[in-house]
């Protein structure tokens, strides 16, 4: 799979592989996002999902450079963040 849903909890992106925290149906590999570096390889992935789970890390910086480097060059990457007004938007 060269797609990847980051903290894809229970809804998991169709066609993804699925990491979250939590064991949930259908999560792919369960590991804590705030550990670094990731168990997941270098360059892997063409289109990264994180959905309403940025506001959930320790440490935004070093979730971004995990992003970057998971990422294939010139991989899409698609962030949601919870309402404007969150200090982690």
């Amino acid at each position: 799979m060269t797609e990847l849903d980051i903290g894809c909890g229970p809804n998991k992106v169709a066609g993804c592989y699925g990491v979250d925290i939590h064991p949930y149906e259908g999560v792919d590999q369960v590991f804590n996002f705030d550990q670094t570096p990731w168990p997941l390889k270098s360059s892997s992935y063409t289109r990264l999902y994180a959905r309403h789970i940025i506001e959930h890390v320790a440490d935004i910086p070093k979730f971004m450079n995990e992003i970057h480097r998971v990422g294939k060059a010139g991989a899409i990457v698609e962030i949601i963040t919870p309402h404007f007004s969150s200090i982690d938007s």
